[in-house]
């Protein structure tokens, strides 16, 4: 409830001598101590799809190498494979990078879109849904996490909201 004061309404307003207007002052405002949940949430998500973004190209250039991401995708039947074996780690690997640091997140979701959309439809569909069968669960859930940084941005806690890239700069999501 609003408690009366007898302090004059605005700091410049003329008051007759003796005199004290009655205003309402502001009721104290109580903190929320979840007002940084969301970003927090958002940062967490935006990490951990970084992590595992740049741990899956990691793993395509020192486990599988080049040449055997070549060799998959060959057999795959996709066109140039020379060339997509290396563009995939890279892509995997930037687009992980730039999650974690939060820094051109849209264009990382992108990029994670079209990895996790393009390893559905090329290796994971035939499989049915569960991941244990080699379906498409995970590959989905990471191009549905990548699509809501598309739309999000990276949060408060990315160097999006600090770094000026293309004129913008401010908190965003």
């Amino acid at each position: 409830m609003a408690q009366r004061s007898t302090q004059p309404c605005e700091p410049n307003a003329r008051v007759q001598p003796g005199h004290r207007m009655l205003h309402l002052q502001r009721p104290r405002v109580r903190v929320n101590r979840m007002t940084h949940a969301p970003a927090i949430g958002t940062a967490l998500l935006r990490i951990v799809l970084g992590v595992v973004m740049l741990a899956h190209g990691i793993q395509k250039l020192t486990v599988f190498t080049v040449a055997g991401v070549q060799d998959m995708l060959a057999g795959l039947g996709l066109p140039l494979p020379e060339v997509l074996g290396i563009a995939l780690p890279v892509a995997e690997v930037a687009a992980g990078a730039l999650l974690i640091l939060g820094l051109l997140t849209r264009v990382a979701g992108a990029i994670t879109v079209v990895v996790g959309l393009g390893a559905l439809f090329t290796t994971h569909l035939d499989a049915g849904f569960f991941a244990s069968d080699g379906g498409y669960e995970f590959v989905l859930l990471i191009a549905a996490a990548g699509a809501a940084f598309v739309f999000l941005g990276g949060g408060r806690f990315a160097l999006d909201s600090v770094v000026p890239i293309g004129g913008r700069s401010g908190r965003k999501g």
